[in-house]
């Protein structure tokens, strides 16, 4: 539900469904990658690195946690 609603740019609705998914799943590291994303297009990089550094430790071989940490990075400068 949460991509579904940030595909719509209901940024706000999205992250509330993510927050909620981190209450049943805390240890899962999609939540992470999803909260980084939308910081990320909220300009809050530092947040978004944080969820991406989060997600990394839960799940050092998912290649769309490499993808959104060097996005923030270079975002970072």
């Amino acid at each position: 539900m949460g991509h579904a609603l940030a595909a719509q740019g209901k940024q706000k609705k999205a992250m509330e469904q993510y927050l909620e998914a981190e209450k049943l799943m805390p240890d899962d590291a999609e939540y992470h990658i999803n909260q980084s994303g939308i910081l990320a297009a909220q300009g809050r990089l530092d947040e978004a690195l944080k969820h991406g550094l989060a997600a990394l430790k839960l799940n050092p071989d998912n290649a769309r946690v490499h993808n959104n940490i060097g996005f923030v990075l270079a975002a970072q400068g």
